[in-house]
């Protein structure tokens, strides 16, 4: 997703209810089920929720994840609804915390060889990509000392 646009305002075609390759890990009712908790949560518990957005605009949100979900969904999808739901608040309180998650779904989610060996941050409005990884520069390191070891 572009930065500043939000779910609802992505020019991605309108998702279709193809049935997915694979079996999803939760099934649409079940996910549906889930974006309906969100929601009620968010609207129910936040002290705030509309400083930033209006109702129609977080409905329309709501609409467009719960279209996403329409076939099923994988755990690392619902993951990411979230977020973007979350982002689409636009509260410094209201986030995803990949800190708090059991170990089997940090691993699922977030440790996949799928991931960059880096964490973008925003500077000023701008994408900013920091050193990589120590774990990486670890590999770097270690290619390097091999590579010193094997011409000697």
């Amino acid at each position: 997703m572009l930065a500043g646009t939000t779910l609802a305002q992505t020019t991605a075609p309108a998702p279709t209810a193809v049935k997915p390759a694979r079996a999803p890990e939760i099934s649409a009712d079940d996910a549906r089920r889930d974006l309906r908790i969100l929601n009620r949560a968010f609207t129910e518990l936040h002290p705030d929720l509309y400083r930033s957005t209006t109702p129609a605009e977080l409905d329309a949100e709501f609409a467009a994840a719960d279209a996403v979900v329409a076939v099923g969904s994988s755990r690392a999808e619902m993951y990411l609804l979230a977020s973007q739901l979350a982002a689409a608040v636009r509260c410094g309180h209201t986030w995803t915390n990949p800190y708090n998650q059991r170990a089997d779904v940090v691993v699922n989610l977030f440790k996949r060889a799928d991931k960059l060996p880096f964490t973008p941050r925003s500077v000023e409005g701008r994408a900013f990509l920091p050193a990589a990884t120590a774990q990486h520069r670890m590999g770097l390191q270690d290619r390097r000392r091999h590579r010193h070891v094997d011409a000697a």
